[in-house]
């Protein structure tokens, strides 16, 4: 499909360009990241929202939030782009607010939960945005967004663990509860609350998309997490407000 965006089917793309940079170095990953990073800011960027364009026309083609931007503040933290990224970050939490938990997609125009896109698979992106943006700030407002986060997990226990959700509007559980759960998830709730720490100390480990922690003592290019390169701030036109989660998108 003709579509760019920062989320479902592209969303890896960028992380591991900078996480291959700061793995291993070499320019040429960097300099991917850079040409696509500020293309999404250009193009894609309306407020404190992403949407999807066309690639061609850059026409507005999908006017939705959908859950797997969320990791996109904890990667703009990474390159030191903290205003934008507290922007969006606040913006997504919002919507968590409102809801109680992220759908799948939300329509930013009509601004209700899309449908065929209703469900809450317990994803766990916007918890690892979460501790980024807390890591990278001290900031106790992630740390009070982490304890919301928290508390909708808990709404959902069931006898046997936590279920998933196929309706986040009527709180339809189903009998479900994806491996990534456990293994990023509550990995990245653990290492936000963690006052020590212990996993990862002083930005020495990158993690993978399935958040294995790789030291960067193994790599090629050893260098701390939060000394990156800034790629400087991007102010999209239009779009619903980071804040308040008002007026859609142009």
């Amino acid at each position: 499909q003709p579509d760019a965006g920062v989320g479902r089917g592209i969303d890896s793309f960028y992380e591991y360009m900078l996480k291959a940079h700061m793995l291993l170095g070499g320019a040429e990953y960097l300099a991917a990241f850079h040409d696509a990073y500020r293309a999404a800011g250009r193009h894609l960027k309306h407020g404190a929202w992403y949407i999807d364009v066309h690639t061609s026309t850059t026409a507005v083609t999908s006017p939705l939030f959908n859950s797997l931007q969320c990791f996109w503040p904890g990667m703009q933290v990474m390159v030191g782009d903290l205003e934008p990224a507290v922007d969006t970050l606040r913006a997504f939490h919002t919507l968590w607010r409102h809801l109680g938990v992220h759908p799948e997609g939300f329509n930013l125009v009509n601004l209700e939960v899309q449908q065929g896109q209703t469900g809450y698979p317990l994803r766990p992106e916007h918890a690892e945005s979460l501790f980024y943006a807390h890591r990278a700030t001290g900031r106790s407002e992630w740390l009070r967004a982490g304890a919301d986060v928290l508390r909708s997990l808990q709404a959902l226990v069931v006898p046997c663990g936590v279920a998933a959700l196929s309706d986040v509007v009527n709180r339809t559980a189903e009998d479900t509860m994806e491996s990534f759960f456990l293994s990023e998830t509550l990995k990245y709730l653990y290492l936000l609350f963690d006052p020590d720490d212990a996993v990862y100390t002083h930005g020495k480990y990158v993690f993978t998309t399935e958040a294995h922690p790789l030291p960067l003592a193994l790599g090629l290019h050893n260098a701390s997490l939060f000394e990156r390169p800034s790629f400087g701030s991007y102010g999209g036109e239009g779009g619903v407000e980071g804040h308040g989660g008002e007026g859609g998108v142009e």
